[in-house]
Formats: C-alpha cells, structure tokens, sequence
C-alpha cells in the first residue's frame, strides 16, 4: 500500500483541512499536508524554514480545525529525502502542467518512497494536473468540491486566497478559457512570476466583485469538468456529513482503498442564506463566464453537467430569517470594503504608472548615457592608440637624431674633417663676403660679371685675385666655365708702383703679401713697423 498513494486534490477553503485531519488518524495512513506549496518549495533548500507556518492565531482567523500536530510535521520527518526537489516555479507554474515531470511528480514520487505508510497528499494547489499525476505517479485521486458562492465568501477572510488564486493565472499552460476570462475581465496580471513579489502585486490591487468572482469561479468550473473526467472520487463538503447516501460513498470508496475507521458525522461545512440580490449578482457573473467558456470551445452540455452537479448537492440552509439578515449586511459591508480597496488602488495605480513612466524615461537616460559613454570610451581608447603610435614614432626619431648626431661625432672627430678645416674656414672668410659683395651689385646680369664689377672697385683685391688665379690653373678654369667670368685668364696686371705707396700702404701691402706668400717690399719694411707702432 504504501507505494500507492492517494490525493486530495481542491480549491482554496474547500474544506481540505477538515478532511486531513479525519484522515491524519486513519492507522496506515502517513498524510502529507499541502506539500505543493510556495513554503515548502523554498524549504526544500532549508527544513527549518518550514516552522513559520502553523500558528494557533493563524488556524483560529482561517477558522480551520485544531490539529495536534504542526502542518508539515510529516513533511520534516523525511526530511532530506525531498532536499532541493520542488522548484519554486512548479508550485503555481505547473498547475495545469500536461507532463508528469512538469506536474512534480518527481516530488510526490520522492515523498511517496520516503513514507512509514500508505501516503496520503491533501493539496490546494494540484487539481489542474491530476491527469499529469495519475500518469506520472498513479494512485487514487480525489477531488473535493464546495459551492463555489459561499466558497467565494470565504476567500475573503484573507487577502491570501485572492492574491493566490491571481498566481494560478501565471501558469505556463493557461487553459483558453480562463483566458478568455482574464480578457474579459481586464483581470491585471502582475509584472513578476515569484510568488511573493506577485502576491504582493495583487493585495495592493484587489478587484471588484464582478471581476474576483469571474476569475475564482472561472477556475472553480474548469477544475470540476477536470476532475469529473479525471479523478477517481468526487467529495462535496456541503454535502459530507449532511447527506447520509453521500457519506456513505465516500467512505466506502476510501475503505476500498485501505483507508479504514473514518468518521464524517462532524462534517458541518457553512452555508449561507443569500438574497435574491446577491443571487442575481452571482448568476449575472456566471453568464458572463458560461458564454465565455462556449466562445473558447465548450460545449453547453458540459456547463449543463456542472450545473446538475451542483444542484444535486445544493444543502438546504434553516436559518432564521433574522440571522440571515445579519449575515447579509455584514456582506454588504465587506463588499463595501472591497470597492473602498479598488477606488483606492486605482488612485495608487496612477501613481504607479507615474512612476513607472517616470522609471522608464530614467531608464532610456541611463540608456542613452550608456551609448555616450561608450562613444567617449572609443574616443579616448583611439586617442590612446594615437598618442602610443606617436609615442613610438617620438621613439624613432630619437634613435634616427641618436643615430645622426653619432655619424656627425664622427665625422667631426675623423682626420680629414680636422684636415679640411683650413678650407672651410677660407670659404667662410672669402667667398662669404664676396657673395654679400655680389648680392649688393645692381645692373650686372651674370654673377661672373657682378663679381669681376665689385672687385674692380678695390684694386688690392683684384691683385691678389690675379695672384690666386695664376697660381690655380683649375679655379681660374671654374670661374670661366661656371660663373662666365669673361676672359679671366687675361685679367690686368695692375702694376702700381710701391714707391708710390704711403707707409701705411707698404705697411699694408706687406701684411697682405705675406698671408699671400708673395714677395714683400723690403725697402719699406722699416717705415711699415714705424707707422705700425
């Protein structure tokens, strides 16, 4: 038996708990409590994480029966056997998951090895995948069922069973109709898919009635065809423990299964007395919902089928008409509450969508400084190849000077630079001049001419010039050919008498004829070094 486990598939406030704790104490039973759930999901990293559920303030608020054991005590007992075993995602993500590894069946199928007993799952959150587990992991699968107006009432007691069954619609597949419903409805769906931020998401933004009760009893139709077709026990609460045929059934059929001792005659599931207002308001809605299910390919008879269902187990409810009253003023001021929340989370989602468009203008600033610091980063990375490839040019110049300045070294320091100083020095004492003497004299059109027409002017000069000329056959040769000197070879002698001369002039005269190495004019060296002192 005990690999062959049973489930208690339903909705929120179904009654599920009632039935767990009737069948915690059935002897070769090991009962799983909720074990699909957003906290044992995250406590399949940490066990300890599990101890924040449970609290006797909780259970009295949800009105569920006192157990004498924690939730999950089951749970912890195997523990690690179910360690990092049920993602987060597969809790609301997987609810209406088509294959058995999509559906966690690893995860039941773990729990179920790791059970002392024949193991029992009671689940909320699982009722969509019953064909995927039966595939995946077998057993008797159960669903319990309520009727789906005081079901809807009871939700309200905590904003949790709201904001949950809004998750359901995040899952990955969602039916068509239920989508078609979301649609209709304008049913907002939250931004994220963890179920703590989108929980958060939608206590701050609660629907109006018309549109919480299309999306609760939208899922409550789906589920009961599902597990009409599906499951293998159908369980009204209104009617376990009401209606003696209907208790039978389902005990027998529990019996059937191993599962013995049961007793539901406490069984007392709350049925309200509605007014025939609050009636037409539900029915209203359910129209709405029936044609929108036809639109996505539902046949009538299938709604007709539900409807008979329900009927049959519809209980009959003997309250006084003044209890009845009570009751319904106190759901017209929790309706009143509700459109209080939705006016106020209207105003709150202006400022939200404020914010956001304020947030998303920031983000296409962020975006657009992004590029431009990106532009400015290649800027500066190609201005810093540019200053490396210049830094390497700088680099080669400086070994192209070194190199230069080493070869002039070294010319300077060679023999024959040192042996053609005397030359160079003459070429800056002469011609230096004489290229200023030729560039200040106008009106010659050759610079031989030039040249021969400045030198006429200092007589002296062109004596020596003479001297120089017959004493160097070549430059008296370069001078006719490259600077068309005419007739150089033939210029004057020009004979002047020294004896003419003054003894400043012999005195001169000597000085010059000796840097020339020309003959001196010995009778006026006496006067020239008289004068000279």
């Amino acid at each position: 038996m005990a690999n062959n486990p049973v489930f208690i598939h339903s909705l929120f406030r179904a009654g599920s708990t009632y039935l767990f704790s009737r069948l915690r104490d059935s002897p070769g039973l090991y009962c799983f409590y909720e074990s699909m759930h957003e906290l044992v999901a995250w406590a399949s990293e940490d066990v300890a994480r599990l101890d924040i559920e449970g609290r006797a303030d909780k259970m009295q608020q949800l009105n569920h029966p006192v157990l004498d054991k924690p939730y999950f005590e089951e749970l912890k007992a195997v523990w690690p056997e179910w360690e990092k075993a049920l993602a987060p995602e597969t809790v609301y993500g997987g609810y209406f998951a088509e294959t058995p590894d999509a559906a966690g069946a690893g995860f039941f199928s773990a729990l179920s090895a790791a059970s002392p007993g024949q193991p029992l799952f009671s689940e909320c959150r699982t009722a969509g995948r019953i064909p995927a587990l039966k595939q995946g992991v077998g057993g008797h699968h159960v669903y319990l069922w309520r009727n789906p107006w005081d079901q809807w009432w009871s939700y309200q007691v905590d904003p949790y069973f709201d904001a949950a069954s809004r998750v359901i619609g995040h899952a990955d597949p969602l039916p068509e109709p239920l989508r078609a419903v979301k649609a209709e409805f304008a049913i907002a769906v939250a931004p994220v898919s963890t179920f703590s931020e989108a929980r958060d998401f939608y206590d701050l933004r609660p629907l109006d009635f018309e549109a919480s009760y299309a999306w609760f009893y939208g899922l409550w139709l789906y589920l009961l065809d599902l597990a009409g077709a599906h499951a293998d026990l159908l369980i009204s609460i209104d009617s376990l423990g009401r209606s003696a045929a209907h208790t039978e059934t389902v005990t027998s059929v529990l019996s059937a299964w191993g599962i013995s001792d049961l007793d539901f005659s406490d069984a007392c599931s709350p049925v309200s007395q509605f007014t025939a207002l609050e009636a037409e308001a539900f029915a209203s809605v359910e129209a709405r919902v029936h044609a929108l299910f036809q639109g996505a390919g539902w046949d009538a008879s299938r709604i007709s089928a539900i409807d008979r269902l329900r009927d049959g187990h519809r209980a009959d409810n003997a309250a006084d008409a003044q209890a009845a009253a009570l009751a319904a003023s106190y759901r017209r001021s929790l309706l009143a509450v509700r459109a209080q929340g939705v006016a106020r989370a209207g105003k709150w989602a202006g400022l939200y969508d404020w914010q956001a468009e304020t947030l998303e203008e920031s983000r296409r600033d962020i975006v657009a400084l992004h590029r431009a610091l990106e532009h400015d980063r290649k800027v500066v990375a190609e201005l810093k190849r540019s200053q490396e490839a210049l830094a390497r040019e700088g680099e080669r110049d400086a070994a192209e000077l070194a190199l230069a300045q080493m070869y002039i070294d070294q010319l300077t320091g060679s023999v024959s630079w040192r042996l053609t100083a005397p030359l160079r020095t003459l070429v800056d004492t002469v011609f230096t001049p004489l290229k200023k003497i030729v560039e200040r004299t106008p009106g010659s059109d050759s610079l031989g001419l030039r040249l021969v027409d400045g030198l006429a002017r200092f007589p002296l000069l062109m004596r020596v010039a003479n001297a120089m000329l017959r004493r160097a056959p070549a430059l008296r040769r370069w001078l006719t050919t490259v600077l068309g000197v005419p007739g150089v070879a033939e210029l004057p002698r020009l004979d002047t008498d020294p004896g003419q001369l003054s003894p400043r002039g012999v005195a001169l005269f000597n000085q010059l004829a000796k840097e020339l190495e020309m003959p001196e004019l010995s009778s006026a060296v006496a006067a020239d070094d008289r004068d000279l002192t």
